[in-house]
């Protein structure tokens, strides 16, 4: 008999010295040893009592256990799949081996063991939170939730299920559901670092940074030594545009630890981003001097050399990324952009080529592309690729606005207004974008739709010059010069040296019959920009209407002066020196 008072491992070792054949005593003292995470001893006991009972299933199952827990999986597994000859009913043993599976990459063996413990045990939540693990691995996030749901209506004080659920929602796009989840699993342990980590997560995802900065920094409180969650408070600050902050993130991780490339890296890149081309330069260099087989990294350092004007050292470096990694889309498009930047036209274009090749939805390698099929005169390329990307991803404005360019270029208007209004629809709210779509409409003499278009790029960005500017052309053209007037003060308002609209102006108070007004702004227009043409011949003919037809030719002369071939000016003139013999 084991004496309850006593130790039990003590009570168990003596009871097994008296008789080393006791089978009973060598399997409870594994149990307790495992207990007390003595595992290689645990290990020791297990092994004995299966000398004395090689068949017993619970045994098998113990040193299973144990070996999982010590993450050797291939011997876990050796076991877990004996205890399931001895016993196939016993569901602990299914879960534990599908849990192994996961951890060794076995999807697919550890689904049908978490199926096999569901059909013996239905309500066994582990199991179909380990199906729903499966699920989420496969991508199949709908079935995924549904077995984590499932999970909680069995064990609704599970932390951990609140918190594969919530990762999983994520993933699935729902992050305010996510938040709720990865809430209660916090509620039910304060401590589970990574549940503070995915919610900062779903914040950024929602673009709050300031809540996501919060909830990184409840993390850091309980885990001051996890990188992952200063990179990610960091990525916060950088969407708050507080790079300053994010940089010192990154120097935390680093004074923990120096030999941290990624941080080395994130630095470089932020540094890049504030202009700090040399310093950034030098972190991506430590990083690489940690780790030189990052092919990512010599494709940052490319950039940031790069940027900086030393092109064939960031040729050097995506070569390196290249050789590194030689199906590196980005690489291939950094260095095709490098060498057309460069002069390589061909080779630049052959590079671009191999990124989308590698990578068919690598929309800045497609506009890359597009550029230097353009600046080398490929038209005929250049619309083959637009019109394909504008086809294969139809929510890419970049690349309608582009085919629209082209399109009016080869004087096909009604297929440039159609991809403009593509633009239109995937950004409804882009005064630049609703600008172009106008100016089409004007091309093709829709004057209703052109206004309509600038108005709502007013509304969208209401001191819009340019935009004014077009409204008040289409004014005078309909006639309507009261309106032309106002868009045109709208013009010298925003602008008060804008030569243009001060001529515009005066050749709407001409129309009215304001001749002194007229004048005073043609004048205006001059003094801005003496070399304009239009001002001076339009002056010209406001001072010979209102009789002072000596003027009048000054003017008109000035205007032939600067343009010889201004041929309404030499008529103009030759009239008005009829008009002055006749008299």
């Amino acid at each position: 008999m084991i004496d309850d008072n006593q130790d039990p491992i003590k009570s168990l070792r003596e009871e097994i010295e008296k008789n080393p054949d006791n089978f009973d005593a060598h399997k409870q003292l594994a149990y307790e040893l495992t207990m007390s995470k003595d595992f290689d001893e645990a290990i020791k006991e297990f092994n004995k009592a299966l000398k004395i009972k090689p068949d017993d299933a619970e045994v098998h199952f113990g040193l299973g256990n144990v070996y999982a827990m010590t993450l050797d999986y291939d011997d876990a597994i050796r076991h877990f799949q004996e205890t399931i000859k001895i016993n196939p009913m016993h569901p602990e043993a299914h879960y534990l081996l599908g849990y192994c599976y996961i951890l060794t990459n076995h999807a697919d063996d550890a689904f049908k063991e978490f199926n096999e413990a569901i059909y013996i045990n239905p309500r066994y939540a582990d199991a179909h939170d380990g199906l729903g693990i499966v699920y989420k691995f496969k991508g199949k996030y709908g079935d995924a939730i549904r077995e984590f749901r499932e999970a909680l209506d069995i064990e609704p004080g599970s932390d951990i299920i609140h918190y594969h659920l919530g990762r999983t929602l994520l993933l699935n796009g729902l992050p305010d559901d996510a938040i709720d989840e990865l809430k209660e699993a916090i509620r039910l342990n304060p401590r589970l670092v990574d549940a503070y980590n995915r919610i900062g997560n779903a914040y950024r995802i929602k673009g709050m940074p300031d809540e996501a900065a919060h909830i990184y920094d409840e993390a850091i409180k309980l885990d001051p030594d996890n990188p992952q969650l200063h990179y990610n408070k960091a990525k916060a600050l950088e969407m708050k545009c507080s790079l300053n902050e994010a940089i010192l993130e990154y120097q935390r991780v680093i004074r923990r630890n120096p030999d941290d490339p990624l941080a080395h890296s994130m630095l470089g890149d932020i540094l890049g981003i504030q202009g700090s081309l040399d310093e950034a330069i030098d972190e991506f260099r430590k990083s690489l001097s940690i780790d030189p087989n990052s092919a990512e990294v010599h494709s940052r350092l490319g950039r940031a050399l790069e940027a900086k004007g030393e092109i064939e050292e960031a040729i050097k470096e995506y070569r390196e990324a290249i050789r590194l990694e030689e199906d590196f889309p980005e690489a291939h498009n950094n260095l095709g952009r490098a060498l057309f930047v460069k002069g390589e036209f061909d080779k630049g274009i052959s590079e671009l080529r191999k990124a989308i090749d590698l990578d068919s939805g690598y929309l800045e390698a497609r506009d890359n592309l597009a550029t230097a099929l353009y600046r080398a005169g490929k038209i005929n390329e250049l619309l083959g690729l637009l019109e394909y990307t504008a086809k294969m991803f139809p929510d890419h404005a970049e690349a309608h606005n582009r085919l629209a360019i082209i399109y009016s270029m080869l004087e096909r208007y009604g297929e440039s207004l159609k991809e403009l209004k593509e633009v239109v629809r995937i950004c409804p709210d882009n005064p630049q974008a609703r600008y172009n779509l106008a100016l089409m409409y004007e091309q093709l003499n829709s004057p209703d739709e052109a206004i309509r278009e600038l108005r709502e790029a007013i509304k969208l960005k209401p001191g819009y010059l340019e935009a004014h500017y077009d409204l008040g052309l289409l004014y005078v053209y309909l006639e309507r010069i009261d309106d032309a007037v106002k868009e045109f003060k709208e013009c010298i308002r925003l602008l008060p040296l804008y030569a243009k609209a001060h001529d515009k102006l005066g050749v709407c108070y001409f129309k009215k019959g304001m001749y002194a007004d007229a004048a005073k702004e043609f004048r205006q227009a001059i003094d801005i920009d003496p070399g304009m043409v239009k001002a001076h011949f339009n002056l010209g003919v406001t001072l010979a209407t209102t009789g002072d037809m000596e003027s009048g030719l000054m003017e008109l002369s000035e205007a032939l002066r600067i343009d010889p071939d201004f041929e309404e000016a030499r008529e103009k003139m030759e009239e008005i020196r009829g008009k002055i013999g006749a008299t």
